[in-house]
Order: C-alpha cells, then sequence, then structure tokens
C-alpha cells in the first residue's frame, strides 16, 4: 500500500512539473521572458506559489531552462519524424516548414523550433541561459548534419550546411513573426535547393 501510494504522489508530482512547463512555455513564446512574471505562471496553472518553488527551487530562470530543454526534446522528435517520414533530405526539410507555416497560420505564433522568441531579452539574462540556447541549437545542428551525412555528405560540408540552414529555419521564423505574415518561410522553402545541394536529389 505505501509503495502505491509513493508511485501515486510521484505521478502527481510529474504531472504538476509537466503543468508548469506545458504553461510557461506557452507564456514565454507569447510575451517572451522577462515579461512573464511568477504571478502569472502560479494563474495559469492554478496552483500555489509553494508548489513552485517545491519543483522549482532555483526560481523562474530554472523553471526557463527546462522549458528549454522540453522544447528541444519536442523539436528534435519531430525533425526526426519528418526524416523517417521522407526519404529525400529536400522533401523532409520542406515538410518541416510546411508545419510551422500552418501551424503560424492557424495559432499566429511558432512554439518550438526557435527559442529566441521565448528568450527575446537574451542580452539580460544569465550565461547559463545564453550556454543551455547555444548548446540547443548545437544539438539541432548536428541532427540535421548527420541526416545529411547519412546521405554521402562528407563531415565539414554538413556541419557547414547545417549550420546554414538552422540560421534559415530561425531567421524565417523570426521575421514571420515580426512581419505577421508567413510568406518569409514561404520563400525560404520555395528556395531551399538554392542552399542545400545533395548529390541524387533532385533541387
Amino acid at each position: 500500500m505505501e509503495l502505491i501510494l509513493q508511485k501515486l504522489i510521484k505521478t502527481f508530482e510529474m504531472d504538476m512539473k509537466f503543468l508548469f512547463v506545458t504553461e510557461a512555455t506557452k507564456l514565454f513564446y507569447e510575451k517572451g521572458y522577462v515579461s512573464v512574471g511568477l504571478a502569472e505562471i502560479i494563474s495559469a496553472t492554478n496552483t500555489s506559489k509553494g508548489s513552485f518553488y517545491h519543483h522549482f527551487p532555483k526560481g523562474k530562470e530554472q523553471l526557463l531552462i527546462t522549458c528549454l530543454e522540453q522544447a528541444q526534446s519536442d523539436i528534435i522528435k519531430d525533425m526526426e519524424q519528418h526524416f523517417v517520414k521522407h526519404q529525400s533530405f529536400k522533401e523532409a526539410i520542406i515538410s518541416i516548414f510546411t508545419e510551422l507555416i500552418r501551424m503560424f497560420e492557424e495559432k499566429g505564433q511558432i512554439i518550438g523550433y526557435t527559442f529566441t522568441s521565448m528568450v527575446s531579452e537574451i542580452s539580460i539574462v544569465s550565461d547559463e541561459v545564453r550556454e543551455k540556447c547555444s548548446s540547443l541549437y548545437t544539438r539541432i545542428e548536428e541532427v540535421i548534419s548527420n541526416q545529411l551525412q547519412n546521405r554521402g555528405v562528407p563531415l565539414e560540408a554538413s556541419r557547414n550546411k547545417a549550420l546554414m540552414l538552422t540560421s534559415l529555419i530561425e531567421g524565417s521564423i523570426m521575421l514571420s513573426i515580426m512581419k505577421k505574415t508567413s510568406e518569409p518561410m514561404r520563400v525560404v522553402a520555395q528556395q531551399i535547393g538554392q542552399y542545400i545541394s545533395i548529390k541524387g536529389e533532385d533541387f
């Protein structure tokens, strides 16, 4: 009985932590990290300050880092699904852009694939957060680079192309958000063949 109770408590605590991360991520994407106060997070989750600090004793920045880590996990999982679904590298990338465009046009914002909109005030956050964002982008580049290497692209070239693609995805998302139109993402998706060429794939 005691073991069952311990499992129930652990499950409840995991669900509570997931709730904080889910709701805070939405708020951070919508308003930016600095603009979202602890009171707003507590209100959105219908919890208490005590519950918040139980899960994030170091405060809001610890929550932000957890949100960034979860976002990275979701992004990589989604990207890998696109690469599994499409044999062609070009088709996989276009499929990612198609999903992003649909999300933007349906919801008016992009949840995922960018950390800049979540931490738009990057100049005033801690070095730990900056380093976390940097490592998250590096991990995404590695996923793309590995996919290119699997298709015969040499290591250095695959890394350069991965960096370029990550920059194009990030840049087009931010332009779309700022201009309130999906056109930047559409243009990049249409012109992607000019930046990435793989032997055996028709761009």
